[in-house]
C-alpha cells in the first residue's frame, strides 16, 4: 500500500472520529415554563424558561438560547452556571400564547449546531383572574323609589369579552332565599361588550331594603363562561 493511501486512510479515520465526537455533543432542552399562567392585570410579564444540559465539549460561552413565542424571538439570559435560563414576555389582552426554544451552540470551535425544542410550538394558556365574588349595598339612606347599586368586573384575556346574558338568581331554593331575590333587578341591558382591562359597570336596584341572591353572568370567556356574584342589598352595620 502506498504512503498516500496510508495518508488518505488516515486522514478519514480522523474526520470519522471527528464526526462521531460531534455527533455526540448535542445540547439538550428542557421546557421548564408552566403549562398556564393566572393573567396579570398589570405589566402583563410572565416568567419563560429553560434549562440545558451540555457535554464537555461544548463549552458554557458557546451557547446561545432563544426562545420564539407567537414567531418573535425573545433572547434568555443565563445563570452563573449557563443551565438556567430565562426572560419575562410581555402580554396583554390575551389568553394563551405559542412557545418554542432554539438553542446555539458550537463544539470546540469546529462546528456550530442547533436545534428547536419542542419540535413545534406549545401553547400557554392565561387564566382570567375571579372574579367579583361578593358585593353588599348600603340601603342605610331612606328612599321611596327603591335603592340602586353597581356590580364592577374586570376581564383582561381577550381584547373585547361579550356579556351575553345577566339574572338574578335566589341564594338556594329555600322559600326565603327565593323571597328575598324577587325585589332585586338588573338594569343593565345585554349583550355587553367589554374592552379589555376595562372595567364593566351591572347597575342593579332593589324594591326591599333588604334583598338578596346571585348575579349571574354568562359570557363569551372560555374560562368564565358563567360566573356568579353574591349580591347583598341591606342597611350598613
Amino acid at each position: 500500500m502506498g504512503l498516500q493511501a496510508v495518508r488518505f486512510i488516515g486522514l478519514g479515520a480522523v474526520l470519522g472520529l471527528a464526526g462521531a465526537v460531534v455527533g455526540g455533543c448535542d445540547v439538550r432542552i428542557q421546557d421548564d415554563t408552566p403549562a398556564q399562567y393566572r393573567a396579570d392585570n398589570g405589566l402583563g410579564m410572565y416568567q419563560v424558561k429553560a434549562s440545558i444540559s451540555r457535554p464537555a465539549l461544548v463549552a458554557p460561552d458557546s451557547v446561545f438560547v432563544t426562545a420564539f413565542i407567537d414567531d418573535k424571538p425573545l433572547r434568555l439570559e443565563p445563570d452563573a452556571s449557563g443551565t438556567q435560563w430565562q426572560a419575562l414576555y410581555s402580554v396583554r389582552c390575551h389568553s394563551r400564547f405559542a412557545l418554542q426554544y432554539h438553542a446555539v451552540w458550537s463544539v470546540q470551535s469546529i462546528t456550530t449546531r442547533n436545534t428547536f425544542f419542542p419540535a413545534h410550538p406549545r401553547s400557554v394558556r392565561l387564566i382570567e383572574p375571579p372574579l367579583t365574588a361578593e358585593v353588599k349595598i348600603d340601603t342605610s339612606a331612606r328612599s321611596h323609589k327603591g335603592w340602586s347599586g353597581v356590580v364592577h368586573y374586570q376581564f383582561i384575556t381577550a381584547p373585547t369579552t361579550k356579556i351575553s346574558a345577566l339574572r338574578i338568581e335566589p341564594l338556594s331554593e329555600s322559600p326565603a332565599d327565593r323571597q328575598a331575590a324577587e325585589p332585586i333587578e338588573v338594569t343593565t341591558a345585554t349583550p355587553l361588550y367589554v374592552p379589555c382591562a376595562m372595567p364593566a359597570e351591572i347597575t342593579l336596584s332593589s324594591s326591599a331594603q333588604r334583598a338578596r341572591g346571585f348575579l349571574v353572568i354568562e359570557t363569551d370567556d372560555p374560562s368564565v363562561p358563567r360566573w356568579r356574584t353574591r349580591v347583598e342589598f341591606a342597611p350598613a352595620a
